[in-house]
């Protein structure tokens, strides 16, 4: 969810995206795009002001999961982990 607010922090700055109307932004990580949520953006000199509304999406992290290596779980949900 940090990145999804950082990117609201950033686009508002540079004037992208208004700062009186609800967005949707989306973040994530290097695995790629995993969080969207509902806000109102602010400049960043406003930081403090910054309210998400609603989470649409965020990945599930669970203790399990957190404890198996990242290849292994991958392997385990179907996929290949790639070194990059």
């Amino acid at each position: 969810m940090q990145v999804a607010c950082e990117i609201s922090l950033m686009a508002a700055d540079a004037g992208l995206v208004r700062t009186d109307e609800d967005v949707i932004s989306i973040g994530g990580s290097h695995r790629g795009a995993d969080t969207a949520v509902v806000l109102k953006p602010v400049n960043s000199t406003n930081f403090f002001d910054l309210r998400v509304g609603e989470i649409l999406c965020k990945p599930v992290f669970s203790a399990a999961s957190l404890s198996q290596p990242v290849a292994v779980a991958a392997a385990a949900a179907g996929g290949e982990h790639h070194h990059h």
